[in-house]
């Protein structure tokens, strides 16, 4: 799934910047979503910010390792 068919399916705010591409998430999505967002934006080529209310924003980097991090608790 790529970033604009993520965008369709989820109803999220993605804003392509100049240096970057923002993807704005809510605070409460499933796990579900986090899972997709992170296959999502593994193959992306460019800068990516995730940016959320709690977790303010973490670059592509930060987000994948912090869902590898969940998933080896869980």
């Amino acid at each position: 799934m790529n970033i604009e068919e993520f965008k369709k399916k989820y109803d999220i705010r993605i804003d392509e910047l100049e240096e970057f591409t923002r993807i704005q998430v809510k605070e409460d999505e499933c796990e579900e979503f986090y899972q997709e967002l992170g296959e999502c934006i593994k193959d992306f080529k460019g800068k990516v910010s995730i940016a959320n209310g709690i977790m303010g924003n973490a670059t592509k980097e930060e987000f994948l390792q912090g869902e590898k991090i969940i998933q080896e608790v869980v």
